[in-house]
Parts: C-alpha cells; structure tokens; sequence
C-alpha cells in the first residue's frame, strides 16, 4: 500500500489511476476518460497534492500498481472522486481494498467521513451509513435554437450509450 505524493511522486500516482480507470473502462464510456479532464486533474494534483487536498492511495502487487483511488480532503470528509484497478488482479478484490487503504488513509490524516459522490455502484451502498439524494436542475431558453438542438442530442445519446450503472460495477471482482 502506497500513497501517492508520499510513497511515490502524485504524478506518477494519477498517472497510473488514469491506466487503471481505461482498464476497467475499456470498451465503454467513462466522462473521465477524455484529454481536457486527464488536464484538468493533472493539475489539481500537482497544485492539491503536497498540501495534502488531494489524496491518491494506490495497492501494489507483484512490483506493479494494481489499484488506485482519487478524491479530495475537505472539510473533514474524504470525497472520494474516481478509481482504477487490473482487470487480471479482480479475483483479489483490489477495488474492495483500495476502498479500505483510502480508509485507513483518511483516518491517518484525521478525516472522519468518506463521500462517495453521486452514483449507483454496489460498493456506495455497501460501505455507507447513510445517503443523500442529488438532483440536477437544468434550464434552457427554449426560443434557442442551439439549447433545442443541445437537448436533442443529448438525449439521443442518452438512448444509445449504456449506463454505467448496467456495466460491472467496481466491487464486482
């Protein structure tokens, strides 16, 4: 168990969560997999990262990183973000216990609450106390043109990709 921006350089940690998360991913749609948020977290990490904002706890096996996990220290909570684990290493449950060094992670820097953000994940369930529903509210000139036709798209997209939610979820190991 390592930590990244402790035991290895944040940088190299994130690196290796972004391969982790295309493996889990491969062949489907993950909002994260994209260059502009490979970018944007980047850069969280190396500004976040020696200040401890940003946390990244990774499991090592058989001299390689086999899972990774993501996510924020604030406000007394853990938000935990994204995560990545090998395909090849399920049988082990490496999600299961990147949930678990996150924990123990979280407890050494004095949080006393992991989030696990929005989503229909089995674990989220699994390793909660309690929930919290999210919405999203939307509004749209519905005179434009562009809005009209943003909408129609997005919907259209909505139909033909699959939800997340139907594919393995991360604790299936």
């Amino acid at each position: 168990t390592l930590q990244g921006g402790i035991d290895l350089p944040a940088g190299a940690a994130f690196d290796e969560l972004w391969r982790l998360h295309s493996l889990r991913f491969e062949g489907r749609h993950s909002m994260f997999l994209n260059s502009r948020m490979r970018a944007l977290h980047q850069s969280l990490v190396q500004r976040w990262a020696p200040s401890g904002r940003a946390m990244l706890p990774v499991i090592e096996a058989q001299g390689r990183i086999v899972a990774a996990r993501y996510g924020f220290a604030f406000d007394g909570k853990f938000w935990s973000y994204q995560t990545g684990f090998d395909p090849s290493f399920s049988k082990y449950s490496v999600g299961t216990l990147s949930l678990a060094w996150a924990a123990q992670c979280a407890v050494q820097r004095g949080l006393t609450e992991i989030d696990h953000m929005p989503g229909d994940a089995r674990y989220k369930n699994e390793w909660s106390t309690h929930h919290r529903m999210v919405h999203n509210l939307e509004a749209f000139n519905r005179f434009s043109l562009s809005a009209t036709l943003f909408r129609l798209v997005r919907a259209f997209r909505r139909k033909r990709t699959p939800s997340l939610a139907s594919g393995p979820s991360e604790d299936a190991e």
